[in-house]
Formats: C-alpha cells, structure tokens, sequence
C-alpha cells in the first residue's frame, strides 16, 4: 500500500514538472535589410560580420565652437532630459521584477523583559526567519516578465539614444542655417550699399548735366569737305584776247560780230584761251 502511494506521488511529480514549460512562443530577430559594407546583415544564408562601431557625433564636428552649443543643447533640452528619466524607470522596473523571482523574507527579533511568576525580571530573546511568499516559476510566467521588462528597458535606451542624435541634428542644421543666412545678410546688404552709391551718382549726373565731351559725343558728325566742290562753284576767270591779225575767214566773222555786237568765233576764242 505504501509502495503504490508513494508511486503515485512520483507520477503526479513528474507530470506537474512535464508541464512546467514555457508558454511565450520563440523570439525570431526580424530580418533587416542594411547593407553589407555596414557588417550588420541578417539575413538567412549570409554570414553575419563583425558590427562596424559607428562614429559619435563629436568626431563628425571639428567646430569648437559647435560642439559647445551642442553640448549645451543636449544638457538643456527637456526632451532629452525626459527620455533620460524613462531609461532610469525602465531600469527600476526591470528590477523589481526580476526580484519576483526570488523568494520574500521575513526576519524579526524580538526582546522583552518581565518579571516571571516567582517575581524575578527574567529577559526573553526571540529571532525568527520566515519566508512569506515565493512563487514557482513553473510555466515560465517570471521569466517572460523579466525579459520583457529588459526588452522595454533596451527600447528605452534606443529611444534616448534617438532623441540625442535628432537633438544633434537639428543643432547643427540650425547652425549652418543661421551661418548661410548671415552670409546672405552681409551679401544683401554689400548690394544694398552699391545699389546706394550707383542712386547717387545719377541723381548727381542728373543734377548736373552731360559734359561738353558727352554731349558732342552722340551727335553725328558732318563729312569732311571736298576739296573739289570750290573749284566746281567757283567762276573760270573770262580772258579777254586782242585779235591783231586774224585771217581772212577771222575778218570776216570780226566785221559780222562788229556789226551785230560781240559775234565771234567760238573755235577762235577756245584756241586763243588755250594758247
């Protein structure tokens, strides 16, 4: 009879620690799609290499004087602050429940003193250990929470280290922003000082006038003169020519020019203005 229920016992032990599994399905890391130069690749079939350490935001600025103010954004900014003390709660809480995995105990010590019945004070010690509750972590419940709470702390830390590296970025986009700006501030104005200066110096050009060089100089000028047209207007000089002895044909036409008035050969006049 004692052979069967301690049996019996044994079977019920072995089927409550059979069923003493864990319930949470398997983790499967999702596959990433980077790629291979940065090492991280996951994908099935590929060899997975050794992660290439990326650069911090300090090695990318060579600036002293911006990666002050970035340094004072990062310590001043309350975005950063608040996601700093989300990483310390996810912290605590990964604590605390990993210390529901462990037993609770309870010490006391308790000391007295009273007179016994003879009437004599006698003095009474009492210690005591007690262990008030601990849960087995048959079906795994414990240790799901505790990776759970891990997982939640390593997004914490993930998400801190993103609010970072945005408040960097924009940090220095604003800086470069404002650095552009100035530099087309200081360009406008430059034009603004010459578009000034060229204003003055029409309304001085207006006031005063075009110079004697300026005026003449979008006139057309005349055409030289022809050294010809003298000689074409002026009168041929009219030679007078004493006929002394004329031939008798000259006779003739002198006694006709004679009797009709000034009549005489013009072959005559033409060979004497030649000769």
């Amino acid at each position: 009879m004692t052979t069967r229920i301690g049996t019996t016992w044994a079977a019920v032990a072995l089927l409550t620690l059979g069923g003493c599994v864990n319930l949470a399905p398997p983790h499967e890391r999702p596959e990433v799609a980077l790629s291979p130069a940065a090492g991280l690749s996951t994908a099935a079939g590929t060899p997975t290499a050794a992660p290439v350490a990326l650069p911090g935001w300090r090695e990318l600025v060579r600036d002293e004087r911006l990666r002050r103010v970035v340094e004072l954004a990062l310590a001043h900014n309350p975005d950063g602050r608040i996601a700093a003390l989300s990483v310390e709660k996810t912290r605590a809480q990964l604590r605390l429940t990993d210390a529901d995995r462990w037993p609770t105990v309870n010490a006391a010590f308790i000391g007295s003193r009273a007179p016994n019945s003879s009437g004599v004070q006698t003095t009474t010690l009492q210690a005591g250990l007690q262990v008030s509750a601990w849960e087995l972590d048959l079906f795994g419940r414990l240790a799901n929470a505790s990776d759970a709470a891990n997982a939640a702390w390593l997004a914490s830390e993930a998400a801190e280290r993103s609010t970072r590296l945005a408040l960097v970025a924009q940090t220095i986009t604003a800086w470069l922003t404002l650095a552009a700006d100035t530099e087309q501030l200081t360009l406008a104005q430059r034009t603004l000082s010459d578009r000034e200066k060229t204003h003055e110096l029409s309304a001085l050009r207006f006031q005063v006038g075009p110079g004697p060089a300026r005026a003449t100089r979008g006139r057309a000028r005349p055409p030289p003169p022809d050294p010809l047209e003298g000689r074409r207007r002026r009168p041929e000089p009219t030679r007078l020519v004493r006929c002394r002895a004329l031939p008798r044909h000259c006779r003739t036409g002198a006694g006709a020019g004679a009797a009709g008035g000034d009549a005489q050969p013009r072959g005559a006049l033409q060979s004497a203005g030649r000769g």
